[in-house]
């Protein structure tokens, strides 16, 4: 499915209806979207691991796009990573009185031993002249984080704007006069 979405668009030809290909390119990403998610929510996180290919698999193999291949795999990161701070705190002696520090040092750790070969799998999907703009860290950050994981600052949105309408009004007020 991740391929064929991409093979709609490519497959094109001349006598290609430019809506019917955008309307199969939605079509295969609705699908694509529904396929995974329904996946997450059938299986545990070890059924999901053991069916699906790798990360490194899916980009080098499969020649899947990163934003397809990371939506795939991205709950077997947060799992391996939980399972690996796990593995650190149970490791450490005083486990029961590590400090927020310790606990995030362990965490960063943890992380770092899972993400790291994530990010030397995708080194070699782009041209080295990618990386000196995007570094492969950031790549890999990007699209391993979900929408859950974003935190907007609401109460600066709100300050803005509440600064915003004032100042419209103030505008409103001086034409007026």
């Amino acid at each position: 499915m991740a391929q064929q979405k991409h093979c709609v668009i490519y497959r094109e030809t001349a006598h290609s209806h430019l809506k019917l290909v955008g309307k199969l390119y939605d079509q295969c990403q609705d699908t694509l979207v529904q396929f995974g998610t329904f996946l997450g929510s059938t299986y545990t996180v070890e059924e999901y691991m053991e069916r699906l290919p790798s990360i490194h698999s899916m980009l080098q193999e499969y020649h899947i796009h990163s934003d397809v291949a990371f939506f795939l795999a991205r709950p077997m990161f947060s799992h391996q990573i939980n399972q690996k701070y796990d593995q650190l705190r149970k490791a450490d002696p005083n486990t029961k009185k590590l400090t927020t520090t310790q606990k995030l040092s362990k965490y960063l750790e943890a992380t770092a031993s899972v993400m790291v070969p994530i990010v030397e799998s995708v080194r070699p999907l782009h041209p080295p002249k990618v990386w000196e703009d995007v570094s492969p860290q950031f790549l890999v950050t990007f699209w391993s984080l979900s929408m859950y994981d974003l935190q907007v600052p609401a109460e600066s949105y709100q300050k803005e704007i509440a600064k915003l309408k004032l100042l419209a009004s103030q505008v409103m007020e001086s034409k007026e006069m």
